[in-house]
């Protein structure tokens, strides 16, 4: 075999990523420098006032940001009376229900490698006895989400003024569960003694909720959710077949779906080189049934099986099979 020679420009440029790698993480390196970036808020406005206790946090995204650091405090960060939220999101909205008063927010955007430079804003929450301007925030189960669950917990957070929330729930034609139920906490469980509601059944679902007090009612937003405790059913028609042998290096497993009324699946395969699975080689999400691999090029026997997990967190596993892997 003839030595491999790497012109001296190109061991330049090797020694200089190297280093740069060793002193800044290589992950800071491809990074995007963002830190004479300013993270722009649409909403709230600094200086503003509100009488909404369900605050909207809008801001611009920044170019090269993952993600965006927000701390909420009251009053203010250099009269600190209490840290209402300090946390890291992905996105550039969140919806926050605070209390009358006074806050202050910090937000900054960053990466692997760099954090942008610090926007802070005041505002202010004024309070309103008269709760209908005032939209209620449903937090559990969320929206558009899935459960196995046998008994669900809703839960909201609270509006300042309510005396009692109405809690409200449909199926999936639309028609009332338990009609209209009053609830003193934010809070309520599903079957109870109080709700007088059976085990609910495998559908579609969605729920609302009022605030309440003397004089007035408060908006309230449709949550939707899915029961679902069926497990996915098993693929037919696998491929490689148990015992196969194989003197390809990259093999191609594939398998053919069973019709699936329930929410949706995603396969997993796992490849191990003992039947118990205790050593996994490969472990990988699948899309369009197939899943192509290459296996080290000497002889081994290895086991696969299949797993389906749903929406929901129901799951099924095939049974292993054996693949004998021959070298080219």
């Amino acid at each position: 075999m003839k030595n491999l020679k790497i012109k001296p420009q190109r061991l330049g440029l090797l020694a200089v990523i190297s280093l740069m790698c060793a002193v800044t993480a290589c992950h800071d390196f491809f990074e995007k420098n963002i830190e004479d970036n300013v993270v722009l808020m649409v909403s709230p406005t600094d200086g503003g006032s509100s009488p909404i206790y369900l605050q909207k946090f809008i801001w611009k995204p920044v170019n090269g940001a993952r993600e965006y650091h927000i701390q909420l405090v009251t009053p203010s960060f250099d009269k600190l009376s209490q840290i209402v939220m300090d946390t890291v999101v992905a996105s550039t909205n969140l919806m926050v229900t605070l209390t009358p008063n006074k806050y202050q927010m910090s937000i900054y955007a960053q990466n692997a490698g760099y954090q942008s430079k610090v926007t802070t804003i005041s505002f202010d929450i004024t309070e309103s006895y008269d709760l209908s301007p005032q939209e209620m925030n449903p937090t559990q189960p969320t929206n558009l989400s899935a459960t196995n669950a046998t008994a669900i917990t809703f839960r909201w957070d609270t509006i300042t003024g309510a005396t009692s929330y109405s809690f409200e729930l449909f199926d999936a034609n639309g028609k009332t569960v338990g009609g209209a139920i009053p609830v003193t906490t934010n809070s309520i469980t599903i079957p109870s003694s109080d709700t007088k509601i059976e085990q609910l059944t495998e559908q579609a679902y969605s729920w609302r909720i009022f605030a309440r007090n003397e004089i007035s009612d408060s908006k309230a937003i449709i949550s939707r959710f899915t029961v679902d405790r069926t497990a996915p059913v098993q693929p037919k028609t696998l491929q490689p077949n148990e015992s196969d042998t194989t003197k390809v290096a990259t093999s191609l497993f594939s398998w053919t779906k069973n019709a699936d009324t329930g929410t949706p699946i995603a396969d997993s395969i796992i490849i191990a080189s003992d039947q118990g699975f205790g050593t996994i080689v490969k472990r990988a999400l699948c899309t369009n049934n197939s899943f192509s691999y290459t296996f080290p090029s000497s002889v081994a026997t290895y086991f696969w099986k299949l797993k389906q997990s749903d929406a929901a967190g129901n799951t099924t596993e095939t049974q292993p099979r054996k693949l004998l892997v021959l070298p080219q």
